[in-house]
């Protein structure tokens, strides 16, 4: 993934994900050559708990913190498709986009 296919993950993410990580665990997950929009198809998101929202090569999910335990998240693993994300944190999502933006600035130095 390059910094500019990351920084338009970030810009694009729904209204408020990742905004409340004391209520909310917020995932960035990445699909590698798979379609979003298609793949949105295997979650199977608990209401009350889970919420998921396809964007450009990723599926943003949030579930409710409290709730976390009944998090349907987990179910994707035993999809094939599985094969071809890799999921990230938001924070963690936020911090490479970070260390990539600072790369990029010592590197015009």
């Amino acid at each position: 993934m390059t910094r500019k296919q990351l920084q338009r993950v970030i810009e694009h993410k729904p209204d408020g994900f990742g905004e409340e990580p004391d209520k909310y665990h917020s995932d960035a997950i990445f699909l590698l050559g798979i379609d979003a929009q298609a793949t949105l198809a295997i979650f199977n998101p608990r209401e009350g708990v889970d919420q998921v929202w396809a964007g450009d090569g990723v599926i943003y999910s949030q579930r409710l913190s409290a709730q976390r335990t009944k998090s349907r998240l987990n179910k994707i693993m035993a999809d094939p498709a599985y094969k071809l994300m890799t999921i990230r944190n938001w924070n963690t999502t936020t911090k490479l986009l970070d260390l990539a933006l600072q790369a990029d600035a010592d590197h015009d130095r």
